[in-house]
């Protein structure tokens, strides 16, 4: 499983798509070894730009799983998953 930090390390600039490509490149990288890699995304526009399609077509391993829209309770179940792995990380610390 991979840091959550490791994207928010690297300096980011430029359109919402292309920093959400840079994204994907790093995360490709960093999967190497995995079959499939599946990202639930809401539906923000950035998602969906032809230069991400391209980016899909380019790397059949990626799978988009988009949430219904008007889904807000989803944010909370979300919300609610990040909680627990910080918890559970940070209990892990301190053994």
């Amino acid at each position: 499983m991979l840091r959550p930090e490791w994207w928010r390390e690297k300096q980011r600039d430029g359109t919402p798509a292309a920093e959400f490509i840079g994204f994907l490149t790093g995360l490709v990288r960093k999967a190497k070894r995995a079959r499939e890699i599946h990202i639930v995304l809401d539906n923000l526009s950035a998602h969906k730009t032809p230069a991400v399609e391209q980016f899909l077509v380019e790397h059949p391993k990626v799978r988009f799983h988009f949430t219904p829209t008007y889904s807000s309770w989803l944010y909370q179940v979300r919300r609610s998953v990040s909680r627990w792995i910080f918890s559970k990380r940070k209990a892990e610390r301190m053994r």
